[in-house]
């Protein structure tokens, strides 16, 4: 064995809950798939005029089904739509404050932001199904990438590790299975 290195066992639990580690990445991505759904998306003003399912809201908003249920799990964890036997359904804070033509609508609040990098990716994933990985880095696809004497491409905008974990319905803790 390496100097240095110890051996622990892999099946036990550690002492400590690191869920609130958690939730400050997931929280990262979090304002940005809200973006996403509000301002790209307009998902609560269709899903206010259509309760759906998954498979619904991936049709009719032409989006995958894998990064969709992240998306829906994160919205249900802000208390935004909760699912009822299957159906989504907008909770009243989204009827009043998301959905188009509400006199408390936020959207224009938000649209300012909607090409910020990280939503923009997003929004790419929400379509293709793609990890973040595989889209490519913001700077390289906005000509803002420089390059490093042996040529690989440095990010000048931003640095970031893909997709968000898939969240839990109870909450925002992660599961094992990553996006």
């Amino acid at each position: 064995m390496p100097v240095g290195l110890v051996m622990f066992n892999l099946t036990s639990a550690p002492q400590t809950d690191p869920v609130d580690i958690y939730r400050v990445r997931d929280g990262i991505y979090a304002a940005d798939m809200l973006l996403t759904a509000l301002v790209h998306l307009d998902l609560f003003s269709w899903l206010a005029g259509h309760p759906a399912t998954k498979e619904e809201i991936c049709r009719a908003l032409e989006i995958t089904d894998r990064p969709t249920d992240v998306m829906l799990t994160l919205l249900a964890a802000m208390g935004l739509v909760e699912e009822r036997q299957q159906v989504f359904h907008l909770t009243t804070l989204a009827q009043e404050h998301l959905v188009n033509g509400s006199p408390w609508y936020l959207g224009p609040y938000f649209a300012s932001l909607e090409d910020r990098p990280v939503a923009v990716d997003l929004l790419e994933v929400l379509r293709t199904g793609k990890p973040a990985s595989q889209l490519g880095q913001p700077a390289e696809r906005e000509g803002l990438a420089q390059r490093d004497g042996d040529g690989a491409v440095r990010d000048t905008v931003h640095g970031r590790d893909g997709l968000p974990r898939r969240l839990s319905r109870s909450g925002m803790s992660p599961s094992i299975r990553s996006c």
